[in-house]
């Protein structure tokens, strides 16, 4: 049972960071692209 809840939160835990990659990775370059535009 401890190892069916430990992979069930590694997996949980790896869905996390591939949405928070996939949020970030756009808010970063949008932030970079108007950070660009205003050193212009």
């Amino acid at each position: 049972m401890s190892a069916f809840a430990q992979g069930l939160m590694t997996g949980a835990g790896g869905m996390v960071v591939l949405i928070g990659l996939l949020v970030a990775i756009p808010l970063w370059l949008r932030a970079m692209r108007l950070r660009a535009r205003g050193l212009d």
